[in-house]
Parts: structure tokens; C-alpha cells; sequence
């Protein structure tokens, strides 16, 4: 019953655009893959589990010539967001950060799912220019700033869980790093309109994304496989993570929480 209880409570997540502690906003319009697989009544959670504990990587984002709205005091142009450290507590508490993601994710599921996680803030290496010049996209960006964090981070703290299959999970490493958030400040929101839509569409950024986008690659010197795409085949994990684009412009969490909440009910 108390399984029923859960799944009941995390099918909420996608279905609702606000709660007592964010902001409200229209649903969010993302893209988690090209096909999707019906929901069977099977619980668990779909790729990542919907109990336990699951430790995530949110990663900050900005590009070195971002000049929309530089001095905002939420996100100031070059700093890290001024409450990046309320986003999610590290260690899980039944007590948590007011409205973090662990706080969160403790109230839709009565303390089953302990969501708990670290934070970061980047300047990508190259500029929005560079990135057009060279034909790179939204994958290609995401795999630099995660190779450039590999450097200095340890990613095995983000490796708890073994895909069994879907909607059943082994909680033991398997080499595939579960969950990175990247929240972008701003892609192009300094551009006229029609220049905006240009932007977006040459970085494959035209949406919120349930995926890294790109080829997957490794990190911890080979060790450990961050998985770029989402739907999983097998017993092999889809997807180590999701984009968020333009959180400046939103200042809450409910597309962060969306864009996870199809790791645990898949593409519905």
C-alpha cells in the first residue's frame, strides 16, 4: 500500500506546475527522446528509483559573453546564483532546506525518495559564438563543462544505482553516473526575436531537455559513462542527466523538477 501511496504522489509531479513553495508558471515544454514506452502499472520508478536515495549533480551555467540582464541580483552576470546552496540538501534530512528539491521530493513521497545532491556554477570555456562557429550544440557544450568539472570532482559520489530494468533498480554502482541537472542563466534572451530563434535552433537549445543531448562519453578517467541520451534499452540506464535553459528568466523550480520527474515516470 505504501508503494501504491508513492507512485500515486510521483505521478503528481508531472502533472502539477506548482506548489505551496514555487512559483507558478505554464507547464513546461520540453523533449525527453523520440519514441515513448507506455506505462504498464509496474512501480519503482521508471530509470532512476522512486525510493531511496538518489544524489544528483546540479551544475550552474553561464557563457562568457552573456549580456542579458547582467546585474540581476538572483544570478548576477559571472557569479553563481545567489541561493545555489538552497537548491538541495547533501546529506538527506527529514528536516530539509525550505524549498529545496530534497524538501520537495520529501513531501510528494513521504520521506521515500530522499533526493540529496551538490552544486557547482561554470563559465563555459568558449563563447556562444565560438560554439556557432565550430558546429557545436547543446550535447557538445554540455560534455565540455562536465569534462572541464571532471578535472577537480569525483563523479563515483553520483554512481549509487544499478539499472536491473526498468522499474527495478539495484542499489549498488554500475559505472553510469545517475543524475546531473545543468541549469543554464541564459542562452540568448539579449537578441531580437528573430535572431533568438537562429540562436536556438543552431545550439539545440530550443527547449527544456529530459536528456545531456549529444554522444555519451566518460569521466573519472574512464571509470565511470555519462549516458547522453534517455530511454533506456535493457538493462542499460538511457540517460545521465537534463538541460535546463533560461533559468533566469523563471527563478524557480518546477521545470528542474519536471525535466526528473521523467527518470522516475519515463516519457508521459
Amino acid at each position: 500500500m505504501k508503494k501504491i501511496i508513492t507512485s500515486i504522489l510521483l505521478i503528481l509531479i508531472i502533472i502539477s506546475t506548482a506548489t505551496a513553495q514555487y512559483e507558478k508558471q505554464s507547464e513546461p515544454i520540453c523533449i525527453e527522446g523520440s519514441s515513448r514506452e507506455s506505462y504498464n502499472g509496474q512501480l519503482g520508478g521508471y530509470i532512476l528509483p522512486s525510493e531511496g536515495t538518489v544524489n544528483v549533480f546540479i551544475v550552474f551555467v553561464q557563457f562568457p559573453d552573456d549580456n542579458y540582464d547582467i546585474n540581476n541580483p538572483y544570478w548576477v552576470k559571472g557569479q553563481a546564483p545567489q541561493n545555489m546552496n538552497s537548491w538541495v540538501n547533501q546529506n538527506w534530512s527529514s528536516n530539509p532546506i525550505q524549498g529545496s528539491m530534497t524538501h520537495y521530493f520529501n513531501e510528494m513521497s513521504f520521506n521515500k525518495l530522499k533526493f540529496t545532491g551538490k552544486t557547482a556554477s561554470v563559465i563555459t570555456p568558449h563563447s556562444r559564438q565560438w560554439y556557432l562557429d565550430n558546429s557545436k550544440r547543446r550535447g557538445d557544450i554540455n560534455k565540455e563543462v562536465i569534462q572541464q568539472i571532471d578535472q577537480t570532482w569525483d563523479f563515483a559520489q553520483f554512481d549509487n544505482w544499478d539499472l536491473v530494468t526498468t522499474y527495478n533498480h539495484s542499489n549498488q554502482p554500475d559505472g553510469i553516473v545517475e543524475m546531473i541537472i545543468m541549469i543554464y542563466r541564459n542562452i540568448g534572451k539579449e537578441y531580437p526575436d528573430s535572431l533568438q530563434e537562429d540562436l536556438y535552433r543552431d545550439l539545440n537549445f530550443e527547449y527544456s531537455y529530459g536528456d545531456l543531448g549529444g554522444s555519451s562519453f566518460t569521466v573519472d578517467n574512464g571509470a565511470r559513462t555519462i549516458k547522453t541520451g534517455f530511454w533506456p534499452s535493457g538493462s542499460t540506464p538511457g540517460g545521465s542527466g537534463v538541460t535546463i535553459k533560461d533559468h533566469l528568466l523563471v527563478k524557480n523550480l518546477v521545470t528542474p523538477i519536471h525535466e526528473f520527474a521523467h527518470y522516475l515516470m519515463g516519457g508521459q
